[in-house]
Formats: structure tokens, C-alpha cells, sequence
């Protein structure tokens, strides 16, 4: 936990901090990694009954003490020296290094997805996914659940400065503007069938806003780049990106767009879970997702 937040510091702060968080981030690996040759030291001499896994343990610790020791004694003296985007690699690479490391010793690993098991830890060194189980998260069914006949909705009056006839059916995506998420391409896909926009609006919610230019350099680049792309295909009047939401809407949105007999789509390049494909569905939704990471565990 104290590297994680110190990974966070990293990311979101000044320069200035950004020095500062990562020679922390070197003190604690150099502390964390004297702790483990201690323990590897201890375990020289290994009794016949210690298990197979538990030998891997041993020599997953014996491995990495001296390996996060030179990364240790790397960041110390760069970190007032080197570009910020180095901190913020050689950050990740300790990030990596610990997780293979907490693999190695863990006994359950518990993920959210079998993908999640497959293609992401099976990455790691110590892989063992006979101690790995899936306990995927669930949504509440009181919270999101499908529109009753005869409800009516508000949401969408808020829709109407945007769309030309609001009365189409909407094709929804929510997420956060983050590049994985890939919403420009669902923009592109959509003003690429004439079809598709005779008879739908798309409705894109991609987090708040009130200044582009003052967001985060990922959230800027993806909404600078979707306004671009509606712009470029005249899609005004088709296409409603509001600038604001609440975490209370967001039922009511997806009972909304179900009511007028919508869809939602998730086109992220990769997702790890797909928690909003669990909204959608318990409020009645269709549901498209691209066919990597958690909606495969999801949609069948």
C-alpha cells in the first residue's frame, strides 16, 4: 500500500513532488528488499520437507532482494536528475517487480475474471493459476434494474439541445475518457453507417468537464479527438457529448435508453472486468463489447 500511494503521488502531482515521491518510492524498495535477503539468507539450508511451491517462494525472494536492490540504488540519484517520464517508468517496473513478487509467496490469488488469470498474470514468472480463483463483483439489482412500464424519465430532456430528433432510439457508451476505452472509434463507426444514424443518436458519457484544456493530458487528447472527429463528420444534431453527470443519473440513464429501446456499447480495446456491461444488462440493456478481456466472462 505505501508503494501504491506512492505510485499515485507520482502521477498526479508536480514536478517537484514527483522528485520527491520517487526517491521515497526508492527508500521503501531498498528497506523492502534488505528484508527479503534476510529471509532468503535464513532459508540457506532447506529441510527435505519443504514443498516444491515453497522452494519457488524461497527462490522468488532470493531473486528479486538483489534485483530491487539495483533498482533501489538507480532511482536514488536519478530522481533529481532524469526526466519525469523515466520516474514514472522505472515506478512501474517496481510496481511489476513487487507484483511478481506477491505471486510467488501468495497462497490464493483471488481475480475478477478468468481472462484476468490467463492473460495478465500468466505474464508472471511464478504463474500458478491452480492457486488463483475468480469471485467476479456484482451490481445492485435495486439500484439498476429495468424500466417499469409507464415510467417516465427526465434525463433525456436534458438531451435535447444536442440531438436533432430526440426521439430516436440511443446507442449509449459510458467511461471514463481514457484512450483504452476507445470511444472514437465507436464515433467513427457510427458516422460511418447511414444506417445506423437514420434511425439512432449516439449518447457518449465520458466522465465531467467544464474546460478540455484543463483535464488530464489522456481525458484532453480523447475528448479534444472525439469533438475533431464529430466535427469533421457533421455530426451535429446525432451525437450528444454532455459536459456533466452525477453518480445518481447514471440508473436513470441506462432505464432511459432501455425504455426507448436502446443499446449499450462497450468498444474498449481491452477490458478487465466491464462493470458498466453489469449495469447495463440489469436495466434491460442489449449489450455490444469487443471481445477481449472480462465480456467474455460476461456475455455468452
Amino acid at each position: 500500500l505505501i508503494l501504491a500511494d506512492q505510485r499515485y503521488t507520482i502521477y498526479n502531482r508536480d514536478d517537484a513532488s514527483v522528485n520527491v515521491g520517487i526517491r521515497r518510492l526508492g527508500e521503501e524498495i531498498q528497506r523492502y528488499s534488505r528484508r527479503l535477503r534476510q529471509q532468503a539468507i535464513a532459508q540457506q539450508d532447506l529441510p527435505a520437507g519443504v514443498g516444491q511451491r515453497d522452494r519457488c517462494r524461497i527462490a522468488a525472494a532470493r531473486q528479486d532482494a538483489s534485483l530491487l536492490a539495483l533498482v533501489a540504488d538507480a532511482l536514488v540519484p536519478v530522481c533529481t536528475t532524469e526526466p519525469t517520464n523515466l520516474a514514472h517508468r522505472a515506478a512501474m517496473s517496481c510496481a511489476a517487480m513487487l507484483s511478481g513478487i506477491t505471486l510467488a509467496n501468495a497462497g490464493l490469488v483471488i481475480t475478477s475474471t478468468n481472462n484476468e488469470i490467463e492473460a495478465q498474470y500468466g505474464l508472471y514468472d511464478y504463474y500458478d493459476p491452480e492457486c488463483m480463483s475468480v469471485i467476479p463483483p456484482g451490481t445492485d439489482l435495486g439500484r439498476y434494474r429495468p424500466p417499469k412500464g409507464g415510467e417516465v424519465f427526465d434525463y433525456p430532456e436534458r438531451l435535447e439541445p444536442f440531438l436533432r430528433d430526440p426521439s430516436k432510439p440511443l446507442v449509449l457508451a459510458l467511461s471514463r475518457p481514457d484512450e483504452r476505452k476507445n470511444i472514437p472509434v465507436l464515433l467513427e463507426a457510427f458516422a460511418a453507417s447511414e444506417r445506423l444514424r437514420e434511425v439512432a443518436n449516439l449518447l457518449i458519457i465520458a466522465g465531467n468537464r467544464d474546460d478540455i484544456r484543463y483535464l488530464d493530458t489522456g481525458a484532453e487528447a480523447v475528448l479534444t479527438q472525439l469533438l475533431l472527429d464529430l466535427d469533421a463528420h457533421g455530426l451535429y444534431g446525432s451525437v450528444a457529448l454532455p459536459k456533466r453527470h452525477t453518480a445518481d443519473d447514471i440508473p436513470q440513464v441506462y432505464r432511459a435508453v432501455a425504455a426507448g429501446g436502446g443499446v449499450f456499447v462497450n468498444p474498449a480495446l481491452t477490458e478487465p472486468f466491464g462493470l458498466t456491461l453489469l449495469e447495463a444488462a440489469a436495466s434491460g440493456l442489449p449489450l455490444v463489447a469487443t471481445e477481449n478481456g472480462g465480456p467474455n466472462d460476461i456475455i455468452s
